[in-house]
């Protein structure tokens, strides 16, 4: 499996017209990546997200309307939204113009080895995880109970010669279900979305998956972003309960099944959180 193709086009010259509609210069724009969902450009300090696929138009939508809010307590940088587009004659989806937060992807370095980053991501976590109100959106893939991931688990384990991550998601599976309030989840925890320089942690970006359901969902993806090194120091800053690490670590095989199965960056970071785990 690799990244879906592009369905929705973006140019350049697009983004320098939807820039001027948000009173932003294109000074220096470049196209510094494209996602599973959105391309990024860069002019300054300011990022224009621009939807590539269809599929997550609703993404951006939902940031737009939860992410200010949910990430207000948080300690860890996320980008501030400056403009909130509008479908355009010349691009007829949602769009978004956000502040710059410097740093490099953590999926570009592999699994992050710093314990202070694993202290400042416990802190941003328990910062975002708190009881979301009850119009909050919720997604039908993350936070949910892992039953529900079961068929998917499945479809994605291909690399799994002995059983390792069969072993820790069933494990999982049998832990007691997630039974308080839906708490806010960023919903896509991964090294794509997390900025590092010089091994530190600079920054937390991609919220189209904001949702509201089990933190485990994103403590397994922490886990996967962090090298297993790291965890004793991630699992002490983010106070929670047996039960709840149990299922974060069917969700972290769920990630590393998936993550393989991209291939690419994605392969490589996670098959090194995977050896590491093992060695553990």
């Amino acid at each position: 499996m690799q990244f879906p193709p592009a369905d929705i086009e973006s140019t350049h010259a697009v983004a320098t017209a939807l820039l001027a509609v948000a009173g932003q210069s294109s000074e220096g724009l470049v196209l510094v990546g494209s996602g599973f969902d959105n391309d990024i450009w860069r002019t300054g300090r300011h990022t224009l997200r621009l939807p590539r696929r269809t599929s997550a138009v609703a993404l951006i939508d939902n940031e737009h309307r939860w992410q200010a809010e949910a990430t207000a307590p948080l300690r860890l940088p996320t980008p501030t939204i400056v403009w909130r587009g509008r479908p355009h004659e010349l691009f007829p989806h949602p769009w978004t113009v956000t502040t710059w937060i410097d740093g490099e992807i953590a999926l570009r370095t592999g699994p992050i080895t710093s314990v202070d980053a694993a202290r400042v991501l416990g802190e941003a976590l328990s910062d975002l995880h708190r009881v979301a109100p009850h119009d909050a959106p919720m997604n039908p893939f993350r936070g949910v109970p892992l039953e529900r991931r079961l068929d998917a688990f499945i479809e994605n384990n291909e690399r799994d010669g002995d059983g390792w991550l069969v072993r820790h998601f069933d494990h999982a599976r049998r832990a007691p279900a997630f039974s308080g309030q839906p708490r806010w989840l960023h919903g896509d925890i991964h090294g794509g979305n997390l900025l590092v320089r010089d091994g530190e942690l600079t920054g937390l970006v991609d919220f189209g998956d904001l949702c509201a359901g089990d933190p485990a969902c994103d403590l397994g993806g922490a886990l996967l972003a962090l090298h297993p090194s790291t965890w004793d120091v991630f699992t002490t800053t983010y106070r929670s309960d047996g039960p709840t690490w149990q299922r974060a670590f069917g969700w972290l095989s769920f990630f590393i099944a998936a993550h393989l199965r991209i291939g690419g960056r994605h392969a490589m970071a996670a098959d090194a959180t995977l050896r590491a785990w093992r060695a553990l």
